[in-house]
């Protein structure tokens, strides 16, 4: 799978104006969302945001192996573009869904892998929420067309604005011999993030 450049990690601290940011607070799990809440920014550390959203710190020194390499005992998480759950109107280019394979109790912080998660074929409208979904899309290649560009990829916005790859030429890498690309493109973040899992807030009283 392939892995983001370390040096790349800190395009992803976007400054935006303090009242913009909003805190991440649920995630997917099978379909079904649940809740999330990640540990917050100690001493020097620097909150990890996507636009208008704000994640937790970086980890440096995670409970299990090294930050920038997967473990097995660290949970996934993954940044899915395109997607609604996570949506602002501002800022549509980082609309995305948050997905994790697994969850545990409330309130136990837990360490996780974070992985971007980018459709690329023009074909794949699937709004994942399943991590087995997501994961068998990745599997799947697709040969572009002869006009194929940039910007028929499901997830280019998110490309563009997160990931900082604006051309088919940022895509080469992912390309095989035969030139086709994953329908999916996952790449490990290079860092893992630490959250807790915990009740869903009661929804909003319905207006009559």
């Amino acid at each position: 799978m392939p892995r983001l450049p370390r040096w790349a990690a800190w395009l992803f601290l976007l400054a935006l104006p303090a009242a913009a940011i909003q805190s991440v607070e649920n995630v997917l799990l099978d379909g079904e969302a649940a809740g999330l809440r990640f540990s917050a920014a100690q001493a020097k550390e620097r909150a990890f945001t996507v636009g208008p959203w704000r994640f937790g710190p970086q980890l440096r020194f995670p409970k299990h192996g090294r930050a920038d390499r997967i473990d097995d005992k660290r949970l996934n998480l993954y940044i899915v573009a395109p997607g609604s759950q996570h949506h602002s109107d501002a800022e549509l280019a980082f609309d995305h869904n948050l997905l994790v394979n697994a969850r545990a109790d409330d309130d136990v912080p837990l360490d996780f892998d974070l992985f971007w998660a980018i459709t690329l074929d023009p074909s794949l409208r699937t709004e994942f929420r399943k991590e087995g979904d997501l994961l068998l899309a990745a599997q799947q290649r697709f040969i572009p067309g002869d006009l194929y560009d940039f910007d028929d990829a499901p997830g280019a916005a998110m490309l563009r604005s997160a990931l900082r790859v604006d051309s088919l030429r940022g895509l080469a890498r992912y390309r095989n011999k035969d030139g086709s690309l994953p329908r999916v493109l996952i790449i490990q973040a290079g860092f893992a993030l630490r959250a807790s899992f915990m009740p869903l807030p009661p929804a909003p009283p319905s207006i009559p």
